[in-house]
């Protein structure tokens, strides 16, 4: 006999947060840490961009393919033991020194303009991972 899906609202534990539903203009943005959108206002500023349009949320792409994280990670390692964000290190053309977190720019502007940010972040695979592993993702 076949079971038909719960029909209903969500489970315990999957709500989504009264601030979330409490902010009926929201935003979301995909700009890509890339050389078209890296360091120009849109990327920069897109918070301030939303914040004046009256959104009180948004949510923003900080991992959008195959591609490493844009925040420092202890995975993986490179040969000599030390992490590979502990180098410089490049992410569609654009190079993020030792440290620093692209990610962790998108979230304080949009805390320093009083907005929540939901961050949207791509799992599937991360490139330097997969490149050494590659009967990960084969």
């Amino acid at each position: 006999m076949a079971t038909r899906p719960r029909v209903g609202p969500p489970g315990r534990g999957s709500r989504l947060p009264r601030w979330f539903d409490a902010n009926r203009v929201q935003g979301h943005t995909r700009l890509t840490l890339n050389e078209r959108w890296y360091g120009t206002p849109e990327f920069t500023g897109a918070a301030a961009g939303f914040k004046a349009l009256g959104a009180g949320v948004f949510t923003r792409h900080v991992k959008t393919a195959d591609e490493d994280p844009w925040w420092p990670t202890a995975l993986p390692v490179d040969a000599d033991n030390r992490p590979h964000s502990a180098r410089p290190r490049t992410i569609n053309g654009i190079v993020l020194q030792p440290g620093e977190s692209v990610a962790g720019k998108i979230i304080d502007e949009a805390h320093a303009e009083g907005l929540k940010i939901i961050t949207y972040y791509w799992d599937a695979s991360e490139k330097t991972l997969a490149d050494r592993n590659p009967d990960w993702v084969s």
